[in-house]
C-alpha cells in the first residue's frame, strides 16, 4: 500500500504537488479518495477490507489524471470525476462563436490516439488530425487556427478506436 501511495504522489501533476505543499491534510484525502473509489471488487474481501475489493493503481491513476486535468470550477463543484470518468470524451468545443482559435477539450482515460476531422455545413472535411496522443495529467486539448474559415456553421468530430463523438460551433 504504502508503495501505492508514493507512487501516486509522484505522478507528474503540478495541482497534486501543490496541495501536497499547501495542504498535506487534503492531499492525503485526495489519495485516499483516489484509492478507495477505485478497488477492484473480490467478493471474498468484502468483510476483510475497508474497501472490499483489491487495490486497482491504474484506476486510481486515471481518478487523478481527471483531477489534474479539470478546471477550478470543476475541482470546486466536486464534478471533474463525472465529467472526465464519466466516458464523455468530447468535454467542450471552446470558444463558441469563434473567430481565430478554437479548442477542443477532450477526455480519454486510456490515452490511446485521437482522430479529430471538421465538416462544414454542407459536410465536406476542413480539417483532418490524424492520430493525436493524449498526454497523461496535461490537460487534453487540441488547438486549431480556424481564422481561414468561411463563416458558418461547422461540426467537430473525435474519433478514437470504439467510437465518435461529435460537437457544433461557429465560425464568425
Amino acid at each position: 500500500m504504502n508503495s501505492a501511495i508514493a507512487l501516486l504522489y509522484s505522478l507528474p501533476c503540478a495541482k497534486i504537488d501543490s496541495l501536497a505543499f499547501e495542504n498535506p491534510v487534503e492531499a492525503a484525502r485526495l489519495m485516499r479518495e483516489a484509492i478507495l473509489q477505485n478497488t477492484a471488487p473480490v467478493s471474498s474481501l468484502a468483510d476483510e477490507t475497508v474497501s472490499g475489493g483489491r487495490l486497482d493503481v491504474y484506476e486510481a491513476m486515471k481518478y487523478l489524471h481527471a483531477y489534474c486535468i479539470a478546471t477550478q470550477p470543476e475541482l470546486e463543484g466536486g464534478d471533474f470525476k463525472e465529467k472526465y470518468l464519466g466516458g464523455k470524451g468530447l468535454v467542450s468545443v471552446r470558444p463558441n462563436p469563434v473567430t481565430d482559435e478554437l479548442f477542443v477539450d477532450y477526455s480519454h482515460l486510456d490515452f490511446k490516439p485521437v482522430r479529430l476531422r471538421m465538416y462544414n455545413a454542407l459536410g465536406q472535411e476542413m480539417i483532418l488530425e490524424e492520430n493525436t496522443f493524449p498526454a497523461a495529467f496535461e490537460a487534453q486539448t487540441i488547438k486549431l487556427d480556424v481564422s481561414y474559415l468561411s463563416s458558418g456553421f461547422y461540426v467537430v468530430n473525435l474519433f478514437d478506436l470504439s467510437r465518435k463523438i461529435s460537437f457544433k460551433f461557429i465560425k464568425i
